[in-house]
């Protein structure tokens, strides 16, 4: 005969809700690390401009780009961490976050591939943090884990849902 089935308890998930919750939980963490480390980058150019400037004339970028490119840099730095953190537009966040994290990559490759040593200047002052296989790891890991947080649908502990949640009444 067969045995009668054991009834699960209200009171423990099952292990698909915790694999569920775990995911959710994994995604909002890397949201507010991704958020601090723009939030920081950004900070961290305002506060010590000659870094990244000297940083981009390393680089070789056309003389046409140097000033544009990081204001426009340090603003979108902050935009994106600023509306990650707050959770707006989350999924088109995460991945313009993740582009842009690939995109520096690609600049620390040229870098490594023409020797160059100097550091970096993503964070002023803050840290220091020297052109090499370890920083272009690092931005490698972010773009990735930006690209993960994208694909999870968390809703919870966004603007969005708080929006929604105190003033849209079904």
């Amino acid at each position: 005969g067969s045995f009668p089935r054991r009834r699960r308890s209200h009171i423990s998930p099952s292990r698909s809700e915790y694999h569920v919750h775990t995911k959710q939980i994994t995604a909002r963490l890397l949201r507010l690390v991704l958020s601090a480390v723009l939030l920081a980058a950004a900070i961290g150019k305002v506060l010590a401009p000659d870094k990244f400037y000297i940083f981009l004339l390393t680089v070789h970028l056309p003389a046409a780009l140097y000033d544009p490119s990081f204001f426009l840099l340090v603003y979108f730095e902050f935009f994106l961490g600023i509306l990650c953190f707050l959770g707006v537009g989350l999924r088109t966040t995460l991945r313009a976050i993740s582009v842009m994290f690939l995109l520096f990559s690609i600049v620390l490759a040229i870098a490594l591939i023409h020797n160059l040593s100097a550091s970096c200047g993503c964070f002023g002052n803050l840290f220091l943090d020297e052109i090499g296989v370890l920083s272009l790891l690092r931005n490698l890991a972010l773009a990735g884990a930006a690209f993960y947080a994208s694909t999870q649908k968390v809703q919870v502990f966004t603007l969005s849902s708080l929006i929604d949640n105190c003033f849209v009444k079904s």
